[in-house]
């Protein structure tokens, strides 16, 4: 004659007040409060909000500002995979926009406001898509640094000009130079009334072994030190 197993275990509480027990089981009578949805409009406007808030914090929040003489602040920010920055200036010069650009677009004028620019010479190309070949005096006793940018005017604003330069593929060194293995830049040109807001965004690498805590004090300077010798042409 076989044996029922006995059944496992069964769990009870009393009710409160009562000697009755009670089995376990779903709750009773529990109602849940349930938040109203929000509108389509609200939700588009949240998600809009939440994103101008992500991209401008992302945007400005690393830029620190590391100069500012004679009218002229220079910015840095950390750089994606390098120990080098990127550096932004901005100033504004006492010129309409049209003479800016004049002077910006004139390969021969380049020598006497680019700080450090010993020789500008434009390979091909015309005034809104041309090649430039640039070499730069170093300081310390290192070697002249060389690189061929193409640049790229990229609006068609008239009030609103930016011209974008990349260091051109396959380039050399010329004349004992040593290659720059980076660079890029933008210039953005403002119309102000008759006056034109500047602003030069680049990051360089001149290549070679020079560390970067010797590097980015000498690039911080030559940005700082262009735009100068850009607002000197226009003060005289």
């Amino acid at each position: 004659m076989s044996r029922r197993k006995a059944a496992g275990p069964v769990i009870s509480r009393l009710v409160p007040g009562s000697r009755k027990s009670v089995l376990p089981g779903p709750p009773q009578n529990l109602t849940e409060k349930k938040m109203p949805r929000p509108t389509g409009i609200l939700t588009a406007a949240t998600v809009v909000l939440l994103s101008l808030t992500f991209i401008s914090g992302n945007a400005f929040a690393d830029w620190q500002r590391v100069r500012n003489v004679e009218g002229v602040v220079v910015h840095t920010s950390p750089h994606k995979d390098s120990a080098l920055r990127d550096i932004r200036g901005t100033v504004t010069l006492d010129a309409p926009l049209s003479r800016v650009l004049a002077l910006f677009s004139d390969p021969a004028q380049l020598v006497k406001w680019i700080d450090r620019l010993k020789q500008a010479r434009q390979l091909s190309g015309n005034r809104d898509d041309f090649f430039l070949y640039l070499r730069f005096g170093m300081p310390m006793g290192t070697s002249d640094r060389d690189v061929v940018v193409h640049f790229k005017r990229n609006s068609e604003n008239p009030s609103r000009v930016i011209y974008k330069g990349e260091k051109a593929e396959g380039q050399t060194a010329r004349n004992g130079a040593v290659a720059m293995t980076q660079f890029t830049s933008t210039w953005i040109f403002l119309k102000k009334g008759d006056k034109t807001e500047v602003q030069y965004t680049q990051f360089s690498n001149p290549g070679g072994l020079l560390p970067a805590v010797l590097v980015m004090p000498v690039a911080t300077d030559m940005v700082l030190n262009t735009l100068r010798g850009l607002k000197k042409q226009f003060s005289r």
